[in-house]
């Protein structure tokens, strides 16, 4: 939305959404200006109204970050200069290590496919499953015979030792890959010198299951 800048001896004096002409006149204004200007009760302003003029546009990124030069006053028009500059190593740093953060979460948490005889599911991956297939282990350890465990799918698995080894190794090896790639990830941010060696960083590269 543009805003609308009211200007009075060459300064812009205050601005606002459009919204607000919809209670004063366009063009050259007399209005009480108490509310925009903090003048006295009864003062009154005259002020011309003028729509921003924007040119320019911004890239917002890992690497880039939005410049705005805001509102200014050329003499005949309301100007503002949108554009982009690099961001500092350090702070693009920062960036991609969040940005890697919620990759590893997403790629941990994802299952893996798992065979068990002639059928294949997909196990969760959580932190949550993770502790639940382990403790599947321990109880057919204690207790022998059967237990069920769900798949990613919803549906039932009825399982004994072997496969609930079977599931846990998996489980186990699925989630040390991720902590692995996300270290390996990690230390490529950490080494980079420059924002280029950063850019060729590939965030999607390595995970488990790809």
């Amino acid at each position: 939305m543009t805003n609308h800048h009211y200007v009075k001896d060459d300064q812009i004096l205050a601005s606002s959404p459009p919204s607000i002409l919809t209670h004063i006149e366009q063009d050259f204004q007399t209005r009480f200006s108490r509310d925009f200007f903090g003048l006295p009760t009864g003062e009154k302003q005259a002020f011309n109204v003028f729509e921003e003029s924007v040119s320019g546009a911004y890239v917002e990124d890992d690497f880039n970050e939005a410049t705005d030069s805001g509102p200014s006053w050329n003499g005949t028009a309301v100007v503002r200069t949108l554009g982009s500059q690099p961001r500092s190593l350090d702070d693009a740093k920062t960036r991609l290590k969040s940005r890697l953060t919620s990759k590893f979460i997403q790629n941990r948490d994802k299952g893996v496919e798992v065979t068990l005889g002639l059928e294949t599911a997909t196990i969760d991956t959580s932190m949550d499953a993770q502790q639940e297939v382990s403790a599947l282990v321990n109880r057919l350890e204690r207790v022998g015979g059967t237990q069920t465990i769900r798949t990613r799918s919803g549906s039932i698995l009825t399982v004994d030792l072997s496969m609930a080894q079977v599931l846990f190794n998996a489980v186990e090896d699925h989630v040390a890959g991720a902590w692995t790639n996300d270290a390996v990830l990690g230390a490529a941010i950490d080494a980079a010198i420059d924002i280029g060696q950063l850019q060729v960083i590939d965030l999607d590269d390595g995970w488990p299951g790809e």
